[in-house]
């Protein structure tokens, strides 16, 4: 089966959770015997809008450079230029099937274009842009945003151009919201990969939760042999405690800083190591360097498997902000065996259950004495781990699991939900 995935961005660029789960899957579909393509954005401009080839683990990606930036404003999401080389794309390759990961660095009628030539398209949702023109559900000011999708209130989060009014940019958020409408209507299946997700993007975006079936996302084993590390008593010396993932705002580092600082207040006594490359935008890298001062806080920056293999964690702490669909870092988590404190909205609180000590976001002292309550308990984080639910399905078993969903999308019967809508993008 020849299969086009499109993706804002690929290796070796990111490596965001779109990637590396669409990375882990395209691998899986070549194994298989599949012919798997990619479409990729670019972080990059060019003078005009420009496809460069090239081969990653055996597989064709094109990658697209936009002729301007300023993916996130909402009146760029839209690109003419970018849906005729996409039309180019599918007449040279002809695909059995298109699956839009994301349209972000790309155009939001990618959906339409392919059903305009007769090409099917599944979609998975791997966020919120759905409901939220930030896709994360973290407004302006770090809070989690928890209101449904409205211009009016939209309008004070999205980034502002050289001369945007309130109005324009209300206009283009009505039109972001419709296109993105149009697209759902035209695919044939539209896969989240929570329960969760699917509530959400119901009650937030005013959307048909009939509409999203749920598919468990591919993830592959990042340590192998080495997990799950075991459980060590914590009596006469600190606990160690790990958070990993890109440290941002959104991502909850200055949250895990006022943590940290709740914690010294409390009299525990730990070492807390944060792993992730440090968002330099707004100077936040300054912003967090100066919360962590004075802390038994390590900042490691980029790091692998085996950079938290060697920390020895007794256990781990997420505090996002944004509203996660998923959370990479929590199948990790399982994987070695940490019990888990976290203070997150969306799939992660839902998917841990039980197996987590669960407390609402952006709220460091609930979170540090929740910290406290595990450090302090062997016994605790023992029962903890022994409630963890089982590890995510494996690329493999995420591209078997696909195969079916992909037959489905071009049987001619998936046809008849097509009547609806013309046959061209607008």
């Amino acid at each position: 089966m020849r299969i086009l995935h499109v993706v804002p961005a690929y290796h070796p660029e990111g490596p965001g959770g779109i990637e590396r789960t669409t990375r882990a899957l395209v691998c899986a579909q070549r194994e298989r015997g599949d012919e798997p393509l990619v479409l990729c954005g670019a972080s990059t401009t060019r003078p005009a809008c420009t496809l460069v080839e090239e081969t990653v683990d055996g597989v064709p990606v094109l990658r697209l450079h936009r002729d301007r930036g300023e993916f996130e404003h909402p009146g760029r999401a839209r690109h003419a230029e970018v849906e005729a080389l996409f039309l180019r794309v599918l007449a040279a390759r002809a695909p059995d099937v298109v699956h839009v990961h994301h349209w972000l660095r790309l155009s939001t009628a990618l959906v339409r274009c392919a059903h305009a030539v007769g090409v099917p398209s599944v979609v998975t949702l791997h966020d919120h842009a759905m409901s939220c023109p930030r896709a994360y559900r973290v407004d302006h000011t770090g809070a989690t945003c928890t209101r449904r999708r409205d211009p009016s209130v939209c309008v004070a989060c999205v980034p502002r151009g050289e001369g945007d009014s309130e109005e324009s940019l209300l206009t283009d958020l009505r039109r972001l919201a419709r296109d993105l409408g149009a697209e759902l209507d035209l695919a044939r299946v539209v896969l989240v990969s929570q329960p969760a997700t699917r509530v959400l993007l119901a009650d937030l975006g005013g959307l048909d939760a009939a509409r999203f079936e749920v598919l468990p996302l591919g993830v592959p084993r990042r340590f192998g042999d080495a997990a799950p590390l075991p459980l060590r008593s914590t009596a006469g010396r600190p606990v160690r405690i790990a958070s990993w993932g890109r440290q941002s705002r959104d991502k909850g580092s200055i949250v895990l800083a006022a943590t940290a600082r709740e914690l010294v207040e409390l009299g525990v006594v730990f070492e807390l190591d944060l792993f992730g490359e440090v968002d330099a935008t707004e100077g936040f890298a300054d912003r967090l360097a100066a919360s962590l001062r004075g802390l038994p806080v390590r900042l490691h920056g980029p790091y692998n498997s085996a950079d938290l293999l060697s920390a020895q964690p007794d256990l781990a702490v997420f505090a996002s902000l944004a509203m996660e669909t998923h959370g990479l870092v929590i199948d990790e988590a399982i994987e070695l065996g940490l019990p888990c404190v976290v203070a997150c909205g969306g799939a992660i609180a839902d998917r841990l259950g039980s197996g987590a000590l669960v407390v609402p976001p952006g709220d460091p002292r609930r979170l540090a004495r929740a910290l406290a309550l595990l450090a302090g308990s062997d016994a605790l984080r023992g029962d903890l781990v022994g409630r963890c639910p089982p590890l995510a399905p494996a690329p493999a078993e995420h591209a078997a699991a696909l195969e079916a969903v992909y037959r489905r999308a071009i049987a001619p019967l998936a046809s008849a939900r097509r009547h609806a809508r013309p046959s061209t993008p607008p």
